[in-house]
């Protein structure tokens, strides 16, 4: 097996990481996998966001607007919800949260002289957060209606691991004394 194979087959596989896969053609396991990504990378990213700005704002004293650190918390909490219930309320409230992601970037945490690669850099991350957000509005709209497929087989294999040596025989105890 090549270094190739080994690293496909842990990063891309159709069960456990379907970003690529169209989501009518999606199982509950898989958007279940989606839909736990997305909440865990969402919230940590909107609560770093917020606990920066709160940060920044309390040190210079010219942070964030209240609103802002406001809904930067409401969407850790919505983002979570999208996880735990799949919910089409709370995906849409994620939506906006490209323009949310762009100006806390913008005003709360970087300087304000910010170069031209800085702001490419920060509407390229608020693009690909709308991007996202639609497929997994769209993966919630669906997920009542995606069959339910049984999970794969066996745990997922550890990168450019050996497989496990085979279990030792073992002899029956005897019922003799």
């Amino acid at each position: 097996m090549s270094l190739y194979d080994s690293f496909k087959g842990y990063v891309w596989n159709e069960n456990w990481t379907p970003y690529l896969t169209r989501t009518h053609r999606l199982t509950r396991f898989q958007a279940r996998k989606e839909l736990f990504i997305y909440t865990v990378s969402m919230a940590m990213f909107f609560a770093v966001i917020a606990l920066a700005a709160l940060a920044k704002g309390r040190s210079s004293g010219a942070g964030l607007p209240g609103w802002l650190i406001f809904y930067d918390a409401t969407l850790f909490v919505a983002a979570v919800l999208i996880g735990t219930t799949k919910r089409v309320g709370p995906a849409l409230y994620c939506l906006p949260a490209s323009a949310a992601a762009y100006f806390s970037l913008r005003w709360g945490i970087t300087n304000p002289k910010v170069g031209l690669m800085d702001h490419v850099f920060m509407l390229a991350i608020a693009v690909f957060l709308f991007w996202y957000g639609l497929r997994i509005l769209a993966i919630v709209r669906g997920y009542p209606n995606m069959p339910e497929a049984p999970p794969p087989p066996g745990k997922r294999k550890a990168p450019f691991s050996k497989p496990p040596p085979p279990p030792p025989d073992r002899e029956p105890p005897s019922d003799s004394p």
